[in-house]
């Protein structure tokens, strides 16, 4: 896979493939172990697609998925030329159905996370009563822009602070790693890809 190249370079900036590569992969290794989380992502293009065209622009993204159905959703999000040198953010946003929430990751403190926040709020609302789908899903969720996080100290590895966080989550570890320890975690990606299996 040519993309792992922005994994192998600590100077770049992941870009979308390997996001949603990693992201699958967190989500499929739940499926191969059999665990009773499951998890599903998101691709980078549906939060745009999102906020730019409504939601009758990604209803039929899940045509064949019921989102409530599974323990954790993932909405990576890419916002072009915001605050760090121009070349854009990545930070998530993790749907929680175990405990009703919507929390919002960002390794830089971007400020944005309140409307991504309240974005997903309302999607969820219209994909509820677009599939009408028996739920006992709240009107109100439970949110939180997730401030007491390891920080990235540079410009360009917010992609890696994302999986991370991704897969602390979903997968109930600490979150206890730091910035210094991100040029590792990205060989550990690089061969976790490779491989096709989490090193847990």
């Amino acid at each position: 896979m040519g993309d792992l190249v922005t994994l192998k370079n600590p100077e770049a900036h992941l870009n979308d493939i390997i996001i949603f590569t990693y992201m699958n992969l967190l989500c499929d290794n739940l499926l191969k172990s059999e665990s009773q989380i499951s998890a599903f992502t998101f691709d980078s293009f549906f939060y745009p697609s999102l906020i730019h065209n409504g939601y009758e622009s990604v209803k039929n993204w899940t045509s064949k998925v019921n989102l409530f159905k599974y323990s954790y959703v993932l909405v990576p999000i890419f916002t072009p030329g915001v605050k760090i040198k121009d070349i854009g953010h990545w930070t998530l946003v993790i749907i929680n159905m175990i405990d009703n929430s919507i929390n919002y990751f960002d390794s830089y403190f971007t400020g944005l996370g309140q409307n991504c926040i309240d974005n997903i709020k309302q999607y969820l609302k219209s994909e509820l009563k677009n599939k009408n789908y028996d739920s006992n899903m709240p009107c109100d969720w439970i949110s939180e822009c997730v401030e007491n996080l390891p920080k990235q100290n540079n410009s360009i590895d917010c992609g890696v602070f994302v999986c991370q966080y991704a897969k602390r989550v979903i997968y109930q570890t600490n979150m206890l790693f730091e910035a210094h320890e991100i040029p590792n975690l990205r060989i550990k990606m690089e061969e976790e890809i490779v491989k096709n299996t989490l090193d847990l």
